[in-house]
């Protein structure tokens, strides 16, 4: 980190670098802002962690353009837990049909959560961002204009417009601004896993299909992992017997180099609020949940997402800092519906589908100021309705081109799509005739943001924008 300028006033300053943290600095990156990331461990982490991709991530990915590169690094073939008494009576693949794949451009995938974040983090550093290892941040003072950021790394405190707390599920610094949160499921029974390498294993499994492996009657599950690791996790009270355990679960003994092993219970968290004035909170900072749905991950980077461009816009003065206020509204409720309807499939009760949380989720459309429809609640729409709904995901369609529609969406400005769009707007117009009569705009995050007529899109886009009328530009 630069020590030489004290008084330099840091754009954005983010509290931790993992999933939610790297993705915050990339996209903040790729909207023009360069992110100052403060990382208390000394080195990245090699504990894979989360590792199902939704579709809607991986359309984030795409907009990076890291699509390609997640899906070199990460596991080949779909998703699916085969039952097995041992991994030796593996001899086909059921085949899975990826939902999302005919109403996304990418469909999921699985990359470990260590790959992804290294990509994010290469990415971030590409477009200015300055990650600094072995800083850990001790307090954050609000001074108003700006917070001073307090770390025990080399140099002063830092200075910075705003701060994001992505620092995991370590409740500290949130308590400290005056946050609480809601537990659940605080009594789950504790799962004990292990990442490790095996030779012998590879050669085994080297023409057994599949990645995921219920083994026996023990409840003991193995995952073929991203870079020929494998993981192995059991519930239960007793510790693992590594050797053994593995031995039991393959059918045979075979040689294990152990990389990582913990534990960790399906409970949940999540914050009472996402913000305290200038410092705004995401991922396991405000939520954490069972990995049941595998939706933990996607969720900080759905976080990151949001902030990012209204961060940019309000940087940038083409937005005031109202607009922050539709990031709580908006990402709050996604986070609470998906975290309860994890803990309760981890405790066998299935009250999501995996297509509506991955596309179905959109924000609430009358509450945030951010959106201009109605209703105050979160709305749960369904994926393959092919005309567009304020608050959610602009529907994915193939235009004549070759493109996608979500191509047509932008960091650095609003667009207008629909079936008939007028020849003079405010912002970049785009016909696309199969959504149907009537015209859309779409914000920088790809959700809709009101139906309009063309003569009030100025005037839409100023409310939403929380700014003064006056010229427009895109």
């Amino acid at each position: 980190m630069r020590s030489n300028e004290p008084t330099r006033v840091h754009p954005v300053v983010v509290v931790g670098g993992g999933l939610g943290g790297s993705a915050a600095a990339a996209f903040l990156g790729r909207a023009g802002v360069r992110a100052t990331v403060l990382e208390r461990r000394d080195a990245p982490t090699p504990r894979p962690r989360a590792w199902v991709l939704s579709a809607r991530t991986m359309e984030l990915m795409r907009g990076l353009g890291l699509a390609e590169e997640v899906l070199r690094l990460g596991t080949p073939g779909s998703w699916d837990l085969q039952t097995v008494d041992t991994l030796l009576e593996v001899h086909e693949e059921r085949a899975v049909v990826d939902e999302t794949a005919a109403l996304s451009p990418t469909g999921a995938a699985q990359c470990d959560q260590d790959v992804l974040e290294g990509l994010l983090r290469a990415r971030a550093e590409t477009d200015g961002a300055e990650v600094c290892w072995g800083h850990q941040v001790t307090g954050l003072v609000d001074l108003g204009e700006v917070v001073q950021v307090h770390h025990d790394g080399d140099g002063p405190p830092l200075l910075a417009s705003y701060v994001l707390l992505a620092e995991g599920a370590r409740a500290g610094l949130l308590e400290d601004l005056g946050i609480g949160s809601q537990r659940f499921a605080e009594d789950a029974e504790e799962f004990f896993q292990v990442l490790f390498r095996s030779r012998r294993l590879e050669e085994l499994m080297a023409t057994r299909p599949g990645k995921a492996f219920l083994c026996g009657s023990g409840g003991t599950i193995v995952f073929r992992r991203d870079l020929d690791r494998w993981q192995l996790q059991r519930q239960g009270k007793d510790f693992l017997d590594v050797p053994a355990d593995v031995a039991a679960a393959v059918g045979a003994p075979v040689d294990v180099e152990v990389l990582d092993h913990g534990s960790w219970r399906p409970s949940g968290h999540l914050a009472d609020r996402f913000r305290a004035g200038r410092v705004l909170a995401l991922g396991d900072a405000v939520h954490s949940m069972p990995p049941s749905l595998g939706m933990a991950g996607n969720l900080a980077v759905g976080d990151a997402h949001d902030l990012a461009w209204k961060l940019a816009w309000v940087l940038g003065g083409r937005a005031g800092e109202d607009l922050l206020d539709s990031y709580e509204i908006e990402r709050r409720p996604v986070d609470e519906r998906v975290l309860r309807a994890s803990v309760a499939l981890a405790h066998g009760e299935r009250e999501l589908a995996g297509l509506v949380a991955d596309l179905g989720l959109g924000y609430p459309a009358g509450a945030s100021p951010a959106l201009s429809g109605e209703g105050d609640d979160l709305q749960v729409v369904d994926p393959r309705a092919p005309t567009p709904v304020v608050g959610a995901r602009l529907p994915h369609v193939w235009l004549p081109d070759g493109r996608s529609s979500l191509d047509l969406v932008r960091p650095d400005t609003f667009v207008a799509v629909g079936d008939r769009v007028p020849a003079a707007a405010p912002v970049p117009c785009h016909e696309v005739a199969s959504y149907g009569p009537g015209l859309w705009l779409v914000r920088p995050d790809g959700h809709v943001a009101a139906r309009v007529e063309p003569d009030h899109l100025t005037d839409v886009l100023d409310a939403l924008l929380s700014r003064d009328a006056g010229p427009w530009s895109a």
